[in-house]
């Protein structure tokens, strides 16, 4: 985290170096001046403001799109279109507006707005400072329960034990001392003579040095990698590609069809007519309702997550999280509990074992804040509980680091007892045992510690009468009546074994990445059936000895990464987006970096605030199983996009092209403008319906991704089906006036388009998917009734110029739109299985 040169100064080196005393600290105009070199200790302030996330919904392609048919619209004089482009561009933003703003306020209310305080000595005097008013060289006293407030350096320690798993994620606390240190190895990722911004003192007090603040810190480092990390969605980079292509397409044939027309003679022969004819045309083949059916669509989806504790932060991170093949996770609190359970003990006879374990606690009552006392008083017995009152502490020994063992004497109605409590080797290293008994004991350890639990042995020695034993005959290390062996492990999520069988059938790989020790993650991972091999796991250490191209090829091989930094955690996901779309789960800073640069980030409400700020959703309960279920809302969600897509290229194009064509033919627009721009309307509402629309089970059932180029090759030869009945409608009516050809192809083109959507829903045959949402049924229906309704009624003749048709004409287009619908259904299923959509 930090260079090796603050660790390996004397205390007097370091306190030279930044002109300080350990006793008086600095002075309040020294702070003064140095609050002007180094600024504020504190990360600055990136949140959503209700600005951003409304010029958010406006970043969209499709959005300009829809901004320059607005304003071509316009210029043409067709107000009724600008008005209805402009209507749906208000629906979006609103909707997507309201959904975000709603999930920003809700992960704003997660987030901490104490204020914290330090023990800091200034002037020669402890005063209560705000943090963000601390600087380099400032002399900072932390006890128990206190948050580091800056990277510090250890002067004076007693019993110091802190929780770094916010920048390691090792769950187990860190014991500190003073000295400096020169013993370290590659894999070291904190040292113990510092302490660092964001972790937690467990146990004891200390006297320390503040070496850097702000950004200037680990946690800081990590928050500007972090603010650093730009990514863009999988959604954008879709919707630009579609945005382009459809430009492409549209302006190559527009440009010919005004050539045919003026240069060859051809078709329309009346420019002004003709230049209206053509902006309808272009604005008619433009989705104008995808913004809003997705923004319609993906609110949906965060409605449901939300009823299963998920809060979306960014909109479209639910269609993303649809199309994720790797789901990247940290260990803690993720796959296991982050919370220490006694598993074991030796000998299991030994009814007192636990007694005398939690006689030895940290602090009195037998209850401690350390993971090891909390997990031996939870497995105590109501009756020793009780039991544990009648003795009395004379005198507590704190965890020495490099004795590794802590001791206790209490004093009972019996007699004096002192018991020992600490590394398995050197509380056996003070019993006389026999050598085969303890070779029993190492072995039985062995097995325990090969399957990632961790042990506390405990000897204890008889005293008739404390009150005239010398200390050292007390503490006398030897002699010792072994007691037992505890053993610990920090259990697997009841939910993880069924969420990952579930991934797996989903298509989605799961990558378990953590700061903790490969044995630990070793036994974790094949206790989840994550590995079979420990060939599948990978040290930091490893990683960073390997080039470029061995990296690429040890993340996509692997699939545990032991005692990674966050740095290494940041480059494994940028080097997994390169063949896949990533997901990651993780809570602490350690975890921020490489949040950011995945496509969808997870976090949960008790994160540090620079992972909730990188994330796009927020689990309120910490389970595997949610993020799972919430892939499959996301794929629902692709899903339903897609439909939209397919159905209104098709059906655009298909128009788009026969319209185009027709017009070189006659001499009058084969339909007016307005009746083109009518025609998008009535099909529009049914496909918005489609957002709510239900999805087979195949759909949902693997990864997918916009595959653009498959997404028009499919459109385009629907389209061109689309295009074959277009003409049919056109020359069977051609022969008669041009009110009763515009009409009848008008009818005939809304209800083909709404017929195709009951065709496209599904991958099968239709009457075998699941049944369509009530909603677009009743919209498609109403629809259908107004479409044939219009041209006989005052209204539709007067302001739509149509006409009354005839009941024959009419069921020749009911015809033609039966036989339609059964081309598109064999067409449909020949498609699926060559344009590589399924």
């Amino acid at each position: 985290m930090l260079s090796t040169e603050y660790t390996t100064l004397s205390k007097g080196e370091i306190l030279e170096r930044f002109k300080s005393n350990s006793r008086y600290g600095l002075t309040k105009g020294e702070v003064k001046k140095r609050l002007k070199e180094f600024g504020k200790n504190e990360i600055p302030d990136h949140r959503s403001t209700w600005l951003k996330i409304l010029f958010r919904q406006l970043k969209s392609p499709f959005i300009y799109l829809l901004f320059g048919a607005a304003v071509l619209s316009f210029l043409v004089g067709e107000m009724l279109d600008t008005f209805l482009i402009f209507i749906f561009i208000l629906i979006n933003t609103v909707l997507g507006f309201y959904q975000e703003f709603r999930s920003e306020e809700t992960f704003k209310a997660l987030r901490e707005r104490i204020i914290s305080y330090s023990s800091v000595l200034r002037d020669g005097k402890v005063e209560q400072i705000d943090t963000r008013q601390l600087v380099p060289g400032d002399i900072v006293i932390v006890q128990t329960g206190d948050r580091i407030p800056a990277d510090m350096r250890v002067l004076e320690t007693r019993n110091l034990s802190v929780d770094e798993s916010v920048l390691t994620g090792e769950s187990v606390p860190v014991t500190k001392h003073d000295k400096d240190t020169r013993d370290f190895s590659e894999n070291t990722i904190t040292f113990q003579n510092m302490i660092y911004s964001g972790s937690v003192v467990v146990d004891g007090t200390a006297r320390c040095i503040v070496i850097t603040t702000g950004t200037d810190t680990s946690f800081g480092r990590i928050a500007e990698l972090t603010l650093e990390t730009q990514t863009v969605s999988g959604l954008e980079n879709a919707l630009s590609r579609f945005s382009k292509a459809i430009l492409k397409i549209v302006s190559i044939t527009l440009a010919l069809m005004i050539i045919l027309n003026l240069v060859l003679g051809l078709g329309v022969d009346d420019f002004p007519t003709l230049l209206i004819f053509t902006v309808a045309l272009a604005i008619s083949v433009i989705p104008q309702a995808l913004p809003l059916v997705m923004t319609f669509s993906l609110s949906l989806g965060a409605s449901d997550l939300a009823k299963k504790g998920v809060a979306v932060r960014r909109l479209s991170a639910i269609e993303d999280l649809g199309s994720l093949n790797i789901l990247c996770t940290d260990k803690t609190g993720t796959i296991t509990e982050n919370k220490l359970e006694v598993k074991s003990l030796y000998p299991g006879s030994n009814p007192d074992l636990l007694l005398y374990a939690n006689l030895a606690a940290s602090i009195e009552e037998g209850r401690g804040l350390e993971p090891f006392d909390i997990a031996l008083w939870e497995a105590l017995s109501e009756e020793n509980r009780n039991e544990i009152s009648k003795f009395a502490r004379i005198e507590y020994i704190p965890f020495n680091p490099s004795l590794r063992r802590n001791g206790v004497l209490v004093d009972t109605d019996m007699g004096g007892i002192a018991v020992f409590r600490g590394a398995v080797e050197t509380i056996l290293s003070g019993c006389a045992l026999p050598r085969e008994t303890e070779r029993k004991i190492i072995d039985w350890v062995g097995e325990k510690e090969g399957k990632g639990m961790r042990c506390l042995a405990i000897a204890k020695r008889d005293l008739d009468d404390i009150k005239g034993v010398k200390s050292n005959k007390v503490w006398d290390y030897g002699g010792l009546e072994f007691v037992g062996v505890v053993s610990f492990e920090d259990p697997i999520k009841a939910t993880v074994l069924t969420a990952i069988s579930k991934a797996t059938e989903a298509g989605i790989g799961i990558k378990l990445i953590t700061g903790d020790s490969r044995r630990v993650a070793i036994s974790v991972s094949r206790e989840i059936g994550l590995i079979e091999s420990a060939e599948e796991v990978i040290t930091g250490s490893e990683f960073e000895k390997l080039s470029e191209e061995e990296k690429i090829s040890a993340v996509m091989e692997n699939k545990v990464f032991a005692r990674f930094t966050p740095e290494q955690k940041h480059e494994t996901v940028r080097l997994l987006k390169q063949r896949y779309r990533v997901g990651f789960l993780g809570d602490g800073i350690n975890d921020a970096p490489a949040l950011k640069m995945s496509d969808v980030s997870i976090v949960v409400p008790n994160s540090t605030d620079i992972a909730r700020e990188a994330s796009d959703i927020v689990l309120l309960e910490r389970d595997l199983e949610v993020i799972v279920e919430g892939i499959r809302e996301g794929r629902k969600v692709f899903a339903n996009t897609i439909k939209y897509l397919i159905l209104t290229l098709s059906a655009n194009f298909g128009n788009f092209y026969a319209l185009a064509l027709a017009s070189l033919f006659i001499s009058f627009p084969p339909m007016l403008p307005i009746q083109i721009l009518l025609l998008n309307l009535l099909s529009d509402f049914p496909m918005i319906a489609v957002a709510t629309d239900s999805v087979d089970e195949n759909t949902v059932s693997k990864p997918r991704r916009y595959n653009v180029g498959s997404i028009l090759l499919f459109s385009t030869v629907l389209g061109l089906l689309s295009t074959v009945f277009d003409f049919g409608f056109f020359f069977y009516f051609l022969g008669t006036s041009p009110a009763i050809l515009q009409t009848s192809w008008f009818i005939g083109s809304v209800l083909t388009e709404l017929v195709f959507i009951f065709s496209i829903r599904t991958e099968k045959i239709f009457f075998r998917s699941s049944p369509p949402s009530k909603w677009l049924t009743f919209m498609a229906l109403a629809a259908g009734s107004i479409t044939i309704a219009l041209p006989f009624i005052g209204f539709g003749q007067k302001y739509f110029q149509f006409e009354a048709i005839g009941y024959n004409n009419l069921l020749i287009i009911l015809l033609i739109v039966v036989a339609y619908f059964i081309s598109t259904e064999l067409v449909k299923l020949l498609c699926y299985r060559k344009s590589g959509l399924t």
